[in-house]
């Protein structure tokens, strides 16, 4: 089942019940917030009958913190929209928002005095299902924004029946009926109450969600069902190489039952992302797929030093999160690279073979190698490696203009398809961003664009006209959105040289490739990590907590809606 990219919205905020007084009048600011789910449509509900409206986040409470850990004020969302609102009358002491999503009525007029009382607040699992599922997050203030990313107070379970075994029932025993809502950084949770799982509609797996405990008292399962016609029952726990392990909110398990007598049965078990579901697999098949490139990835990029921009820690960022795991120097990072070049310029070099212009630039832990000219042809280049990925871009000049696209497009995409030597491989279009606001191109008569705003709506116009429509393409990747929402976030600062991505913006786009090929989580990204190889930037920026958090909200907002920004 396809993953359902994380999405970003900007919560329209009502200011409510604020259970303690401003520290100081004229102490205040706005502040927006941004919140992210791994899924807001789909897995927030307990029951696959739940209706529309219950797969919705119906009520969200903030509790704002300040650098001591004292609780200042209280804010309520009522029904949160779509559209972009601000938190107004803010105390400036405050530097944390703790939300808690879908709240229970005991946590909704909860009024904690400061941190380690937040953090004991339960929630109340074992009572009839809730939809959608409580979720919680913790947020750090960036400027005049926050982004926090809300995650399930519980853990999910697919028990699936193999081998023609039907499930009738799946009791949890030695598991918490009441779990911390603010996971306080290892399985804490009491152990002792039992809960019977939630009746699901289709026999061969049944869906049970309960709160995190830890491997020191395991939690158990009792499954009883029909065989053949006979009743029968087994018992199970969840185990890794006869270790059990914990049960951590917001992951999802599976476990495949399969029966070898009345009695006996073999139990495989696998950690999917939290969508996933297939109900029809055998128990050697029950593997984790959450890393589809952990024995490395090849990407081909097609293009100009815009490419070479977003490449610059693409090697770094994919070993961070997993790509090529076992360390065998299977990533393979090479740029097509012609300066300034046009989709009109690598189709008319391949056309009359003229390749003086055309380098091969390789990406690798020890940073930048670039051939010299015209020592491959695009050819070569296309055949060298069995290359997973490959991509397309137009020159930053003309990626606005639908006009420059034909018909080159067409002919480098045939090119690519006829020479490429796996025929598995992923087409992707690389969407580049708006120069900065002050480039002076835009003050030329000459030029296209009236400013950056223009530039970057053009741009997205000639993508949705020119691009969309083919099908050719297996993804888009919108660095130029994921750029104009770091804007956002940390200013109009990502382009030293006014055009060309510098260490953060090329950091940002960076992520945005990592994400929409590998589809990984992004928000585990190494935090004081030394961002200091970009060609245009001489001043290094080191990616701590805060950093990470303005650049995940950015690429993932980006994900959500690729042709609109968050500002």
């Amino acid at each position: 089942m396809k993953n359902i990219a994380l999405v970003l919205v900007i919560c329209a905020v009502v200011l409510s019940g604020c259970k303690r007084d401003i520290i100081e009048p004229d102490e205040k600011r706005e502040v927006v917030i941004f919140f992210s789910t791994k899924s807001l449509i789909s897995s927030l509900m307990k029951s696959s009958a739940a209706s529309p409206e219950e797969k919705i986040i119906e009520k969200i409470v903030i509790f704002g913190v300040d650098d001591k850990g004292d609780v200042l004020q209280t804010f309520s969302i009522q029904s949160p929209s779509l559209s972009g609102q601000v938190i107004s009358d803010v105390s400036r002491r405050i530097r944390l928002f703790y939300a808690v999503a879908n709240p229970s009525d005991d946590l909704e007029t909860a009024e904690p005095e400061n941190v380690t009382e937040l953090l004991e607040l339960t929630g109340n699992f074992s009572t009839a299902p809730q939809s959608p599922l409580m979720m919680s997050g913790i947020g750090t203030i960036a400027g005049s924004a926050a982004s926090i990313e809300l995650v399930r107070t519980v853990a999910k379970i697919d028990v699936i029946g193999n081998n023609g075994l039907q499930i009738e029932s799946v009791t949890v025993e030695n598991t918490p009926a009441l779990g911390y809502v603010f996971s306080r950084g290892t399985v804490s949770a009491p152990a002792g109450s039992s809960m019977t799982s939630y009746q699901t509609e289709n026999a061969a797996v049944h869906t049970l969600y309960i709160a995190e405990n830890s491997k020191q008292t395991p939690t158990q399962f009792v499954m009883t069902g029909q065989l053949e016609g006979q009743p029968v029952s087994y018992t199970f726990a969840l185990k890794l190489d006869d270790n059990y392990i914990d049960v951590i909110r917001n992951t999802h398990y599976q476990v495949g039952v399969s029966p070898i007598t009345h009695s006996q049965a073999s139990f495989s078990f696998s950690i999917p992302d939290w969508e996933d579901v297939n109900i029809e697999y055998e128990p050697e098949d029950l593997i984790s797929r959450t890393n589809p490139y952990k024995d490395g990835i090849k990407i081909l990029a097609i293009g100009n030093s815009y490419s070479e921009d977003v490449m610059t820690y693409l090697y770094d960022l994919l070993k961070q999160v997993g790509v090529d795991e076992e360390d065998n120097d299977a990533i393979i990072l090479v740029n097509a690279v012609i300066v300034a070049g046009t989709l009109q310029k690598h189709a008319e070099n391949v056309e009359n073979e003229n390749y003086s212009d055309l380098a091969r630039q390789t990406f690798d832990k020890y940073g930048i190698v670039q051939d010299p000219y015209d020592l491959y042809t695009l050819r070569e280049l296309i055949e060298q490696e069995e290359w997973d990925v490959i991509t397309l871009q137009q020159a930053s000049w003309q990626s606005g203009d639908p006009t420059t696209y034909d018909p080159y497009l067409d002919f480098l995409i045939d090119y690519v398809r006829d020479y490429a030597t796996n025929q598995n491989f992923k087409l992707g279009w690389h969407i580049t961003w708006a120069w900065g606001s002050d480039n002076i191109h835009y003050q030329s008569p000459d030029n296209l664009y009236d400013n950056q705003r223009d530039m970057y709506e053009r741009i997205c116009a000639a993508v949705e006209e020119k691009i969309l429509p083919k099908n050719a393409f297996d993804f888009i990747i919108p660095v130029g959105t994921a750029i104009q929402n770091g804007r956002g976030v940390f200013g109009d600062i990502l382009n030293p040289d006014d055009t060309h991505l510098g260490n953060l913006g090329s950091y940002i786009g960076a992520a945005m490739w990592v994400k929409t090929i590998t589809g990984l989580d992004i928000s585990k990204l190494q935090t004081d990590y030394v961002a200091d190889k970009s060609w245009s930037d001489p001043d290094p920026v080191t990616i701590n907590q805060t950093k990470l958090a303005g650049i995940v909200q950015s690429v993932n907002a980006a994900v959500a809606n690729p042709f609109q920004t968050l500002y």
